[in-house]
């Protein structure tokens, strides 16, 4: 028996870097993931002996760190996870990252949004969500036929899913949609896998599966290889073949899923060898090692910080769909494809600014003079070498209302006309350049009807925009551009030319009002730039995240525990409130460290937008958190307590809160006492409840101080036993000084009475 090993097996890229992530994570203390990791038992198994245990729930994890699986979650749980106080790791795959920004930016356009892929499974769940859950989830085309279908659909596909698949819904919808956007979105390790895995199953008699059995790659595999008529074996590790039967076979092929490990995949190879060693080595396959593993595997080498261009590196193939009216639109790879069928400009990111035109080249006009034998003076200067099409500088020499006259250095001045002197339509020149003024105009004709240059400082102005976006695409800069209007999806800003922003690219945090923007100027980065298409999107909120991060990075390094600092609150949660302390940093005061008093509600403390002063309490500067003390900046009413109550001493204070256990007694604020069930009353007491009552003003007895504790022992019916004694003593000493007593006065007498 032959064993031939398909290529591309083993971990993919998103898989790989997942488990390095979860591995980082984990070595700093227990953490959890929402459901496994990767669908691979062994590979969660692993995880789980250095402390990375899958839940499922946000309610098992009390506290620590949460890890987001390869396959993404929905925002509104990673959402929750951060609301609880929980360290949020993050190692989503690229490729699925990338699919939740488009099926959340469709969606912000309007668009139905499609998703082609198995639902129920995790990665198409958080699509959902990452769709504001307005999504259908469809695999054929009856599943597209089973429901409605709006005049503006767009689709993804699930990352692990066949490309026959993804062109089955599409025809199915470019029947019923006016206009279709549609990404193939498929992880391009999983076609090529696919590829080799179908190809494997067309040279070979049997092939066996390695893989999780809740893995959707490794399932789209099987389902691969028993369409192309091959017997076709599931295994999730070595154990699992000891019940298949070999005989009679002579050719056998191995894959595996993009969640197995290699060793793994070594382990089942190392197998089979013992099953077959004889006939394995006597047909050459003699060892399998970890380095040819490797090297089956290719992987996109993408970082956790991934740049733009990186990203934009990964495949993602165009789909040609047509409109209802039966046209064809080509476009470029990685792009949607959209049909009009209306002659309305569509509010997109196309930019209607015009290319600079260009016309033939003419001779340069011979300056050299007569043929003389003697050389022969030109009085007129020469003229520059330009031509048609060129951008040369000049200076203004006249600024009229329709047109403005720049010397170039040629015969005559050329001639601006008005609607050549600004990218906008002016009413008049004047204003828009002065006499004297150095600017730069495209040479559109040499010589007009009328004899004169014909120039385009327009044309000049977005030529030169064009080169300051691509240059600024290329070495990641920034350019700046004032915000003009609002469109359905984002904003348009002036950059030279026509830009677009996304809504989820205008500013670090969802914008509700982007009208509040228009006349602002924003600097930005280059997202996509298309000169043909006259396209330029463009993102401010990339700006800020680095400069956010610049900013956090000099806050961390000044930040030291033990000084004080101005913030603002921004927001207020069960357990604390999160406090601004300057360039968006935030630190947590804990509800236990807002006052020396007991604090039910954060809310009776603090309220969000007030500005107030705190104490650093700890900086972690490798996790980014900071624990700040309000109540660290008031005076401790515990620092002088051993003075103002000293044991012995009868108090009166005011009952909080009974428990079980006693009653707590607040003597003032910021000092409270416990009056233990067993000090309540001269009697057994079941219920503290049957003594007092918060609220009830007592009189206690104090009987022990712990100052560095904060805790002060009360006693309730040592008070009262003291109130008595000091009652009886009371009225004894008013009984001396009142006079005779009854003996006094009837003693003789009696004592008389009883002689005789």
């Amino acid at each position: 028996m032959q064993v031939m090993i398909g290529e591309h097996s083993g971990f993919c890229f998103g898989v790989k870097r997942a488990v390095e992530i979860a591995e980082a994570a984990g070595a700093e203390g227990t953490a959890f993931t929402l459901g496994p990791l990767v669908h691979n038992p062994q590979v969660v198994a692993k995880l789980r002996e250095i402390g990375i245990i899958p839940v499922s729930g946000l309610s098992e994890i009390l506290d620590g760190c949460m890890i987001v699986p390869s396959h993404g979650l929905p925002p509104s749980i990673i959402d929750e996870a951060l609301t609880r106080g929980l360290r949020v790791v993050n190692a989503t795959c690229p490729y699925v990252r990338r699919i939740q920004e488009r099926v959340a930016e469709l969606d912000s356009k309007g668009y139905q949004v499609f998703i082609v892929g198995d639902e129920g499974h995790t990665e198409v769940v958080g699509l959902v969500d990452w769709a504001g859950g307005n999504a259908r989830v469809v695999k054929t085309s009856e599943d597209v036929a089973s429901g409605s279908v709006e005049p503006k659909v767009g689709v993804v596909c699930q990352t692990t899913q066949t490309i026959e698949a993804f062109r089955r819904v599409l025809a199915a919808l470019a029947l019923r949609a006016k206009e279709l956007v549609a990404y193939n979105t498929i992880c391009n390790a999983t076609c090529k896998r696919q590829d080799a895995a179908r190809k494997l199953a067309q040279s070979v008699d049997a092939v066996i599966v390695v893989g999780g059995r809740a893995s959707a790659n490794t399932r789209r595999l099987v389902e691969i290889c028993q369409a192309e008529g091959a017997r076709v074996y599931w295994v999730e590790g070595p154990e699992d073949l000891n019940a298949l039967d070999f005989s009679g076979l002579e050719r056998v092929g191995l894959t595996a899923g993009a969640s197995t490990p290699n060793w793994v995949i070594e382990e089942v190879v190392e197998r089979m060898s013992a099953l077959d060693e004889e006939k394995i080595n006597e047909l050459g396959v003699t060892e399998i090692t970890e380095d040819k593993i490797e090297n089956e595997v290719e992987c996109v080498d993408l970082s956790e910080e991934a740049s733009e261009k990186e990203m934009q590196e990964i495949p993602e193939d165009s789909v040609e769909c047509a409109d209802s009216e039966g046209e064809d639109k080509d476009t470029p790879q990685g792009e949607p494809e959209t049909s009009q069928v209306d002659e309305e400009e569509p509010e997109t990111s196309q930019v209607e600014e015009e290319e600079p035109e260009t016309s033939p080249v003419e001779e340069e006009p011979d300056l050299t003079g007569p043929e003389e034998e003697e050389p022969v003076t030109v009085d007129m200067p020469l003229q520059p070498a330009f031509v048609e099409g060129d951008i040369v500088q000049g200076a203004v020499v006249m600024v009229e209302p329709e047109r403005v006259l720049v010397d170039i250095g040629l015969k005559s001045e050329g001639v601006v006309p008005r609607n050549e002197i600004a990218r906008r339509q002016v009413e008049s020149c004047e204003g828009i350049v002065n006499v004297g003024d150095k600017i730069d105009v495209l040479v559109e004709k040499l010589e007009s009807s009328s004899g004169e240059p014909l120039l385009s400082k327009r044309k000049a102005d977005i030529a030169k925009a064009w080169d300051a976006i691509f240059d600024a695409l290329e070495n990641d800069g920034i350019v700046e551009g004032e915000v003009t209007d609002v469109v359905k999806g984002g904003i348009v800003v002036d950059v030279g030319l026509r830009g677009f922003v996304p809504a989820s690219h205008a500013g670090i945090r969802p914008i509700q009002d982007l009208g509040t923007l228009v006349g602002k100027t924003l600097r930005m980065k280059v997202l996509e730039a298309d000169r043909d298409k006259k396209n330029v999107v463009l993102s401010a909120r990339r700006v800020l995240e680095e400069e956010l991060a610049e900013a956090r990075k000099r806050v961390f390094e000044s930040l030291n525990e033990g000084i004080i600092v101005e913030g603002i609150v921004r927001r207020v949660v069960n357990f604390g409130a999160f406090i601004d302390i300057g360039d968006g940093v935030e630190g947590l005061l804990h509800v236990s460290d807002m006052a020396w008093t007991r604090t039910e509600d954060p809310k009776d403390v603090v309220s969000e937008g007030e500005r107030i002063r705190v104490k650093v309490l700890g900086v972690d500067r490798e996790r980014e958190r900071i624990s700040l003390g309000l109540k660290q900046t008031l005076p401790d009413p515990w620092d002088d307590v051993t003075t103002r109550y000293p044991v012995g001493d009868i108090v009166k204070g005011t009952v909080t809160k009974t428990v079980d256990f006693g009653a707590f007694v607040q003597l003032e604020p910021g000092i409270e006492g416990l009056v233990h069930i067993s000090q309540l009353a001269d009697r057994r007491v079941e219920r503290p409840d049957d003594i007092v009552s918060p609220g009830d003003e007592i009189a206690v007895k104090v009987i022990s101080v712990r100052p560095r504790d904060h805790r002060i022992g009360l006693s309730l019916k040592e008070a009262q036993s003291e109130e008595e004694k000091r009652v009886y003593k009371k009225y004894a000493d008013r009984s001396d000084s009142q006079g005779p007593t009854i003996g006094d006065v009837f003693g003789d007498i009696l004592k008389n009475s009883q002689e005789e």
